[in-house]
């Protein structure tokens, strides 16, 4: 297995990206979305996440790159119709 390597996403990366989490949107309950995402011809200013709770895991993984916690949302359901306590995070956009 290659080692990872964390970089700055770009726009050249928006196409893949969006394919890898739609399989999550399609396939699981971990993205609370209903629908599959689509591209937008726009500048990034944040980029949103969340975590079903408990999750140590995802937590320490937002965190660790540069996440903040903005809500806790008590009784969520998504679109399996679970229910869940979720996280939203925020990160925004750092300069150069």
């Amino acid at each position: 297995m290659s080692e990872a390597i964390i970089r700055q996403a770009s726009a050249d990366d928006a196409e893949t990206i969006a394919s890898i989490y739609n399989y999550y949107v399609e396939n699981t309950v971990i993205t609370f979305e209903e629908e599959a995402v689509t591209l937008r011809n726009r500048g990034i200013r944040a980029v949103l996440g969340g975590a079903a709770m408990p999750n140590d895991a995802s937590v320490a993984l937002h965190e660790g790159l540069g996440f903040e916690r903005v809500a806790t949302f008590h009784q969520v359901v998504s679109n399996y119709s679970a229910t869940s306590t979720m996280t939203p995070r925020s990160c925004t956009q750092r300069p150069g």
